[in-house]
């Protein structure tokens, strides 16, 4: 049982079936709470929060867990960068791409003077090297999760498959400009470049250093900067004087505690020894329920746009899930309004893989479940080998955690 903010490319279908179960909504416990009012932004002052998992890496080809949700926002930058309404905007590119006829070039001129956390340019070489290192099937420690997503450039697969050493859909035009070719339009490439897979890092440290070394020492060109990592324990990020962006960040220190269970959390909360929860799901309903009902913490909780999908992934090729009435079946068992009981109605009950915000979302899969809930459909009416599927010497179905925080665990028993 996975849940992921997901790739925007349905490439997942051609490996199995993806049944998906929720999509969550939950804003973090923020520092500052919520004001009716326009409030001018203040700077200084530091934010502490707290994550239930472990950090392993802050290389943004590799990071994937907890220390995926550290590097948003705080290290790397990309060409585009998705707003609270997960809407793409200009980041290091300086204006809107120069797009072909058939949509299949896309040329952009990045920002001049974009600096590096060690003070040297981001130029379009640097563009380059960190899409070409997405796509590397020999990189290190194990290829990106990214590569899938961003196998769409011309000569991308040849490529990905060991049998060329260059992409020449990825152009170096000069200094300042970088072209991509595509091998079809994507209409969706804004939103793919934005992925946290596809931030920025610096040609000439990574290539100089072992993977090892710049995902423990990572530099980018994000508003803050690591100071310190005490692995399984802690992480401090300090705002980064030379950030592009006029007047960003405005904290000048985010300190991150790993490894905290979530009750432990909520009470450090409680206790007013942290300012929230750094991932809003490791939130327990329980503790959830108390911060709306209770004064001192209900202004702090926020509501966002649905921002990522919970979903079972099936092997559809062994026995005996490469049965089409039991995957039928399987869909229609599972109670999803139960499911967001259990996350507390920080959830929606969903079909598709895909979240409001993003282009490719189906109004209509949501509103006419192709799979509805129905306890009344008997198995074998669905599935006529049931019977045989469930003999002592069957084959049986394990669901894999991807996760262990409690709201995934709570589903998966629900499941």
């Amino acid at each position: 049982m996975h849940n992921k903010h997901v790739p925007r490319l349905p490439a997942i279908a051609s490996l199995g079936a993806a049944l998906v179960l929720l999509a969550s909504m939950l804003g973090s416990l923020a520092a500052t709470p919520r004001s009716s009012g326009a409030a001018s932004p203040r700077y200084g002052g530091t934010l502490h929060i707290a994550y239930s998992g472990d950090a392993v890496t802050f290389d943004p080809a590799q990071a994937f867990d907890d220390d995926w949700l550290l590097i948003q926002g705080t290290l790397y930058n990309g060409l585009y960068l998705l707003d609270g309404q997960g809407q793409p905007h200009l980041d290091l590119a300086a204006v809107p791409p120069t797009i072909s006829a058939d949509r299949k070039v896309w040329t952009f001129h990045l920002r001049h003077g974009v600096l590096f956390h060690n003070g040297s340019e981001l130029t379009a070489d640097d563009v380059r090297f960190s899409l070409l290192r997405v796509l590397d099937p020999h990189l290190k420690p194990s290829v990106s999760w990214g590569q899938p997503t961003d196998d769409i450039f011309e000569g991308s697969h040849a490529f990905v498959s060991g049998k060329t050493k260059d992409v020449p859909g990825i152009q170096v035009l000069d200094r300042y400009t970088i072209r991509f070719v595509l091998t079809q339009p994507v209409a969706i490439l804004p939103y793919i470049l934005a992925e946290s897979f596809n931030m920025i890092v610096p040609k000439a440290v990574v290539t100089a250093e072992s993977p090892s070394a710049f995902a423990s020492h990572p530099i980018g060109t994000g508003p803050y900067m690591l100071q310190s990592w005490q692995k399984g324990t802690r992480v401090v990020f300090v705002r980064n004087p030379r950030y592009f962006h006029p007047g960003r960040p405005y904290l000048d220190k985010i300190i991150a505690d790993i490894n905290v269970a979530p009750n432990l959390i909520a009470l450090r909360v409680e206790k007013g020894e942290l300012d929230g929860f750094g991932y809003a799901p490791e939130l327990a309903a329980a503790d959830l329920q108390q911060a709306r009902t209770d004064p001192t913490y209900s202004h702090y909780l926020v509501t966002t746009p649905v921002v990522y999908v919970d979903w079972l992934d099936l092997n559809v090729h062994a026995a005996p899930l490469n049965s089409l009435a039991l995957r039928q079946a399987i869909a229609m068992a599972i109670r999803r309004p139960r499911l967001v009981q259990l996350l507390g109605g920080t959830a929606e009950p969903a079909q598709q893989l895909y979240v409001p915000t993003e282009p490719q979302y189906d109004h209509a899969l949501d509103r006419h479940p192709p799979y509805p809930y129905d306890p009344t459909t008997p198995v074998a009416w669905r599935c006529p080998d049931a019977a045989a599927m469930m003999a002592p010497n069957s084959s049986r179905i394990c669901v894999q955690l991807s996760e262990q925080n409690g709201s995934v665990r709570e589903a998966a028993r629900c499941i």
